[in-house]
């Protein structure tokens, strides 16, 4: 019932439409320590990695002044070795040099930085909330809540963004409600 309830939505407002998408990893450093993500920060194995924001801007240019992307999105874990200020200053110099639609993907953040980045051009953000059960959702995220990241939504949407978020099926303890929410 639920892929039809989906597959009737997706029909009903968006056609056969997709949105291809290039997605720019700027860094896999995170603060956070998810126990499902590959980038957490308890995974010592990892090679970390940051861009400068030159290589962030003449990726993004490559990829809609040369392959033709329509729409960016700029991820990376909660990295706390960017600021909003930086990371703003870096959308506004994409902008400026290659139409684009761009959207965010750094995690939780207050809503005074989603308003900066909102201003320098951002207009969507890709942020996934795992699970509707708020037990489950601190199982997952220690030290979090999912009121939070329920609050990051919110303020996204007051401002305007267009909003990519979503759930994670099959998680221990998810009952078939908690899927539905």
């Amino acid at each position: 019932i639920l892929f039809k309830a989906a597959n009737f939505l997706r029909q009903k407002y968006h056609k056969n439409a997709c949105c291809v998408h290039g997605i720019i990893e700027i860094s896999n450093y995170c603060l956070r320590s998810c126990h499902y993500c590959g980038i957490s920060s308890a995974n010592t194995s990892l090679k970390r990695y940051r861009m400068s924001r030159q290589e962030i801007v003449d990726a993004a240019c490559e990829a809609v002044n040369d392959l033709n992307f329509k729409a960016l999105v700029l991820q990376s874990g909660e990295d706390a070795g960017y600021s909003a200020a930086e990371l703003s200053e870096i959308i506004k110099e994409i902008k400026a040099k290659a139409a684009a639609l761009i959207f965010i993907s750094f995690g939780e953040m207050p809503r005074e930085d989603l308003e900066m980045l909102f201003h320098a051009g951002a207009r969507g953000i890709l942020l996934r909330f795992e699970t509707s059960n708020p037990s489950i959702y601190e199982k997952l995220h220690p030290g979090c809540r999912l009121e939070t990241r329920l609050r990051t939504l919110r303020d996204a949407a007051e401002l305007g963004y267009l909003i990519i978020t979503g759930g994670l099926i099959g998680l221990p303890g998810q009952s078939h409600g908690d899927t539905i929410n």
